[in-house]
């Protein structure tokens, strides 16, 4: 999807027993404005991304909701997992505020909680309801969240990537992307560095993000 990347990938056989392994999560080298800047950015999803994702002309929102190991591995739920059905209903609403919203795509890796759960756009917000078939694969997934023109995150990398892509593509956006201050309890502050500060951020949901 990205042949522009294969130069800065090392493949596994060139990892040395030796080399010194580091964790994103527990060495955080990827804050917003401290590891990189913003200009860093986007010159390296113009350079190496963009030409993967073309921009589209729709009002709707697309909801990313990671599930996954964030909530089927104990050990990972207890750092990830939040109740993204109360953050959503802070979320959705503020969405509105901005202004219309003409419909409303799920894309997610548990699409059966999500049609369990989310009905309530539909009944109770009044918004037509869609939610991708995951058919097409992660590729196809991440090009309907990052060329949307409308996002709703969770705290989730594919996510955040999505959004730095959309920050490139519709310029002077930036507050049409959503997401939660919470990303990891194995943070002292359990906050989210590698959000944008332009973005629009949910800073709390009811009952808080250890609910």
């Amino acid at each position: 999807m990205f042949p522009t990347l294969a130069e800065l990938t090392v493949r596994r056989e060139e990892v040395r027993y030796t080399d010194v392994r580091r964790s994103a999560v527990a060495d955080s080298y990827g804050r917003f404005g401290e590891d990189f800047s913003e200009a860093h950015l986007e010159d390296f999803v113009r350079r190496r991304l963009l030409e993967a994702f073309p921009p589209v002309d729709s009002d709707r929102v697309v909801i990313n909701v990671r599930r996954g190991d964030h909530y089927s591995d104990h050990t990972v739920r207890g750092l990830f997992a939040l109740d993204v059905d109360a953050y959503l209903r802070v979320a959705v609403p503020r969405v509105l505020t901005q202004r219309p919203v003409s419909a409303v795509h799920v894309v997610s890796d548990g699409l059966d909680w999500c049609r369990a759960r989310l009905g309530w756009i539909e009944t109770e917000m009044q918004l037509p309801l869609s939610f991708a078939t995951g058919a097409q694969g992660a590729a196809a997934d991440l090009a309907t969240v990052a060329t949307a023109r409308r996002l709703i995150v969770t705290n989730s990398t594919f996510s955040y990537w999505a959004g730095y892509v959309h920050d490139v593509l519709y310029p002077g956006t930036h507050a049409d992307v959503w997401a939660p201050r919470f990303f990891s309890r194995g943070q002292d502050d359990w906050s989210a560095w590698q959000l944008n500060p332009r973005w629009s951020v949910v800073e709390d949901i009811p009952g808080g993000w250890n609910s």
